[in-house]
């Protein structure tokens, strides 16, 4: 399956609200959302992204929105991705795998890193199928940090 990454455009903003339950937002770590996900809220991290250099990324099959991602290039050089959500029809599919393989390939950092929570097992199943690695270090209690080295190579 072929997942292309492209900025998010305002007018999709709002797919993340009709994607999330309220389990699966729990599932997000250092969210800068409050639940019940609304439209202004998602609008509203569309605009701080675009001011502060972050990306907010949409996955898309084909012409079909799949997922999406948000992605902070850091001074180092590496990559930290977060608020990762496959859509639910998308779910089972080797979407989060190709959305995280894109997003290397996209940004061709040395290192791509992301926090998941320690119970969020489908969620490290798939960065580990992609070659991240739990760090000794965690962020905090029932975070995991996760890390890859990503070369241009094994993308």
């Amino acid at each position: 399956m072929a997942v292309r990454l492209c900025p998010m455009p305002r007018c999709k903003a709002a797919l993340a609200v009709r994607w999330q339950s309220k389990a699966s937002f729990a599932l997000w770590p250092n969210n800068p959302f409050t639940w019940p996900l609304t439209a202004a809220q998602t609008k509203a991290f569309w605009l701080c992204c675009r001011r502060e250099g972050s990306h907010w990324l949409l996955a898309c099959e084909g012409a079909r929105p799949v997922g999406q991602l948000w992605a902070r290039q850091r001074p180092d050089g590496s990559v930290h991705l977060g608020l990762i959500l496959v859509a639910p029809h998308a779910r089972g599919k080797g979407m989060g795998e190709a959305m995280m393989r894109e997003a290397a390939a996209r940004f061709a950092p040395a290192t791509v890193t992301v926090d998941v929570y320690e119970s969020n097992i489908p969620a490290r199943r798939c960065y580990e199928k992609v070659g991240f690695c739990a760090c000794a270090s965690q962020p905090r209690a029932g975070l995991v940090h996760m890390e890859r080295e990503w070369r241009k190579e094994t993308c």
